[in-house]
């Protein structure tokens, strides 16, 4: 009986650590959030209406082609960081040498990537656009591309030790700082201001990064040390990095693959239309994955050896992103059209259908993401790669391309809606039978009623009478606040 009742105990305060520490992290980028869509309008409008629908097909591609060669250049050693400096002891010594060495091995990495961008401008203008014309353009990237791999080791050292307050206040000065650049960037020299400010973006996030670390009282200082004295501290890196490389650029490989793809198909507008829904929706939802990335990780890769430690966490964390994704993927739905009028132009509103059923991804994604960083915290680099390099890859390219053959842009909307859903399957069926880890009932029941209320929002908005279809909005949109607003309070008495 006693036994019984610490058990009791024992979870009720796992319950209370694991959803306070995600409302925590969720409470931090709020601000953060703000910032970055009130920026996202900006740029984005301003985009819109200086690029036209056509520059930013070509600001997307160019940002996608980048992105990939990002990936392959920081070489997984942002993850591996984390998992790395997240476990280790109280030793301060061990600590800073760690940071330092995770330091030095990524500004390698950034002048390797540099390196490799300058040498591969011309194939990536022929893969990207179908011509050299832009070749000039990628040369000018590889100094973006470095300094992005830079300050990713940076953001990289502020994730592994929680620092969220110094991260969150490097971000959004970043953010700030890259739209005042861009928007007159955008204005004096139109489509040729692009490269521009993607470079000035990426040496903001790199400068205010190294600032936030350099103010960590036991990571920020360097210490005198070189990497051959540290060797298996490096191996453990780059050995846990390569595969976490392969999977990061596998995965941005399939963003740029989807829009080189969709450029031959349908041309650099409907790229633009892709990508503009895409980020709307990936800003929504980013409030609570960043919050994820930031804290969850972190905290399940230290209860490695307990599963069941692990499956409560894993348990809290959906449950707790759920309650905040389901209203918000309802309130995206419903104000779809007035959110593409403020952030764009009337040439988009051929997105708003894909938009309102990616508001449903959403929430499907808020189930399999946090079972996806299971194996990872685990240690199973090779379960990893194949979940979310080969099988994520596959899948979504193939969604997409069927997607947009069958419905155009809505039909790739209604596709994610079948990869995320797949994925829940797919992983939970894996955390169990490997690890042991798998999400209760309760979190089953809130998923299936979280789904549900998302797709009615987005039927409800396809109703053929404006006003009825706005009244069955506006109900859905209440019911998910008032269920939300009950879970809420189960929380905060729980806890």
């Amino acid at each position: 009986m006693a036994e019984s009742r610490q058990n009791g105990v024992e979870t009720a305060r796992s319950y209370a650590d694991s959803v306070r520490g995600a409302f925590s992290a969720m409470g931090v980028y709020g601000g953060v959030q703000a910032v970055q869509i009130l920026a996202g309008m900006i740029r984005g409008k301003s985009a819109a209406l200086l690029l036209g629908v056509g520059g930013m097909g070509v600001a997307s591609l160019y940002a996608s082609a980048a992105a990939v060669v990002q990936q392959i250049a920081v070489a997984g050693l942002n993850l591996a960081v984390v998992r790395e400096i997240s476990g280790m002891s109280d030793d301060e010594e061990s600590c800073r040498v760690a940071a330092t060495v995770s330091r030095r091995l990524t500004d390698l990495c950034a002048v390797g990537g540099a390196i490799l961008c300058l040498l591969m401008s011309p194939l990536l203008s022929l893969l990207t656009f179908g011509s050299y014309e832009y070749t000039v353009g990628f040369m000018c990237l590889s100094l973006m591309v470095g300094m992005s791999v830079a300050a990713t080791g940076r953001q990289a050292l502020l994730q592994a030790t929680r620092s969220l307050r110094p991260l969150a206040g490097a971000t959004i000065c970043s953010t700030v700082v890259s739209v005042v650049v861009a928007v007159p960037l955008y204005w004096a020299f139109s489509v040729n201001g692009i490269v521009p400010a993607m470079i000035a973006g990426s040496l903001s996030g790199l400068w205010f990064y190294s600032r936030a670390v350099g103010r960590l009282r036991r990571y920020g200082g360097s210490v005198g040390v070189r990497l051959r004295d540290h060797k298996p501290l490096v191996r453990r890196l780059l050995r846990s990095g390569m595969s976490l490389m392969a999977v990061g650029a596998m995965s941005v490989g399939v963003t740029f693959a989807v829009n080189v793809w969709l450029r031959a198909e349908a041309g650099e507008s409907s790229v633009a239309m892709y990508n503009a829904a895409s980020s709307v929706s990936s800003q929504c939802a980013s409030l609570v994955f960043m919050a994820m990335a930031m804290d969850y990780f972190p905290r399940i890769s230290a209860l490695a050896g307990d599963r069941k430690a692990m499956s409560d966490v894993v348990e809290h964390q959906i449950c707790a992103v759920l309650t905040v994704l389901a209203p918000m993927s309802c309130l995206l739905s419903a104000m779809a059209p007035l959110v593409t009028g403020l952030l764009f132009s009337s040439e988009f509103d051929g997105m708003i259908p894909m938009l309102r059923w990616l508001s449903v991804a959403m929430v499907l994604k808020g189930v399999s993401y946090p079972l996806g960083y299971v194996p990872l915290a685990m240690g199973h680099r090779r379960l990893y790669f194949r979940l979310e390099g080969v099988y994520g890859t596959v899948t979504v390219f193939t969604a997409v391309a069927a997607g947009y053959v069958a419905g155009g842009l809505e039909g790739i909307g209604v596709a994610m809606c079948a990869v995320y859903a797949l994925d829940i399957a797919v992983y939970a069926m894996v955390c169990r039978r490997c690890f042991g880890v798998l999400p209760g009932g309760r979190t089953l029941s809130i998923a299936g009623r979280s789904v549900a209320i998302a797709v009615c929002a987005v039927m409800a908005s396809g109703l053929p009478d404006r006003v009825w279809a706005y009244a069955a909005q506006a109900v859905v949109c209440l019911v998910a606040l008032t269920a939300s607003w009950i879970e809420l309070c189960r929380i905060k008495r729980d806890i």
